[in-house]
């Protein structure tokens, strides 16, 4: 078993290599065979890496499945817009 660890800078809209993940070759298999990894040759969206490691922290501080942390993943981000909305609405705007 070889893993591999590629850092670069990546800025907002930047495709970056999945090896930036710095998981096992049948991880991505699987982030892909669940539809949580969608890679474009061997690269990714930024912002679809920066989704995939935070799933990848929630499974292992939790405990919980992929499909448990992806859930979970979804539902911060949505909690957020929400309270981004709630703000802007108190605001008057």
């Amino acid at each position: 078993m070889r893993l591999m660890c590629v850092h670069c800078h990546a800025e907002e809209g930047d495709d970056v290599s999945v090896l930036r993940l710095e998981v096992h070759p049948d991880m991505l298999e699987l982030l892909q065979e669940l539809g949580i990894l969608e890679a474009r040759g061997d690269t990714i969206h930024i912002e679809q890496f920066l989704r995939i490691r935070k799933i990848l922290q929630l499974r292992r501080s939790l405990g919980v499945s992929l499909r448990g942390a992806a859930i979970i993943a979804d539902l911060l981000v949505r909690m957020e817009d929400m309270q981004h909305e709630i703000r802007r609405l108190r605001e008057g705007g």
